[in-house]
């Protein structure tokens, strides 16, 4: 297995962390799998994951968006925006994907906010195949009782006043992320999710709606009735809001082990899915044609 850790620099100028495992020789090449993460996950929580589509024939890309790890230190901190890693951060890594990829097919895989980013990246027209993995678009009024509660909380009490008095914001203390990140990040996010639209909103400026409305690709949705970040509600308008995307949603009953939000990409749960996704794509037409620039 080869791991490398390189650097990819943004058209704003930005430096992204990234990391590339491929298997060498022990698979046919398949291709490029982009992981798109999820709020503050680093990119070590998918090691498992990509190892395992490495030894498939893939190489496997996992990156940091700005504010994350090493990406985008020498920013000002209270510049960096939640858009710019849809538009900046994922466009990039999207590019190089290609890059690589040749004329062989790249799968994004998005997890929560990496699916909600994808209709930001311009370059998501390139794509072969979308993924989800617990994406939604967030808002109080599409879960249960105490989706709605924490939702609430979140983004109108504890971001708002926390993400004023501190910076870094305390992600990890408070349960919202696995890393710290620059206040103006979180203070986006509960912006966003105070708004029906989420990040479509007018409110926002992002002129975006017509780009998830047209991105047109084959997309495979996983959902687990035991995520409570990610109700089914949620789900349903992130897929509204890609009306061109061809999805197959997946939902998961609850069971054992639980997956939750998290557990898709824990080796321990998630590899029966693991290999789900490889035979859809194995039996799914990728798109080709969009890969030229």
């Amino acid at each position: 297995m080869s791991v490398s850790s390189r650097w990819e620099h943004c058209a704003d100028g930005t430096a992204l962390e990234y990391f590339e495992r491929s298997a060498g020789r022990t698979a046919p090449y398949q291709g490029v799998i982009l992981i798109a993460s999820a709020l503050g996950v680093p990119a070590r929580f998918y090691r498992a994951y990509a190892s395992f589509m490495a030894t498939k024939g893939f190489t496997v890309l996992s990156f940091h968006y700005r504010g994350i790890g090493l990406s985008g230190q020498q920013a000002d901190p209270g510049l960096i925006r939640l858009a710019h890693w849809g538009s900046q951060d994922l466009d990039t890594m999207i590019g190089k994907a290609t890059k690589i990829a040749g004329s062989s097919p790249v799968y994004l895989v998005g997890h929560s906010i990496g699916g909600q980013l994808v209709g930001l990246a311009k370059r998501a027209a390139q794509l072969s195949a979308v993924i989800f993995v617990g994406a939604s678009f967030p808002y109080w009024s599409r879960g249960p009782l105490a989706y709605r509660l924490k939702l609430l909380s979140f983004y109108y009490c504890l971001v708002p006043i926390i993400g004023r008095l501190r910076d870094p914001f305390p992600a990890r203390a408070l349960g919202l992320s696995n890393a710290d990140m620059p206040s103006r990040l979180l203070r986006d996010w509960a912006e966003w999710a105070s708004q029906k639209e989420y990040l479509l909103s007018p409110r926002f400026h992002l002129n975006a709606k017509q780009a998830y409305s047209e991105l047109c690709l084959p997309a495979l949705a996983f959902e687990f009735a035991d995520d409570h970040i990610a109700p089914q509600a949620a789900t349903q308008k992130l897929y509204d809001s890609y009306p061109s995307l061809h999805i197959e949603v997946r939902r998961k009953p609850a069971g054992k082990p639980v997956i939750g939000h998290m557990g898709f990409f824990r080796e321990s749960a998630g590899r029966p899915f693991w290999e789900e996704q490889l035979a859809w794509m194995a039996n799914k037409e990728p798109v080709f044609a969009s890969h030229s620039y």
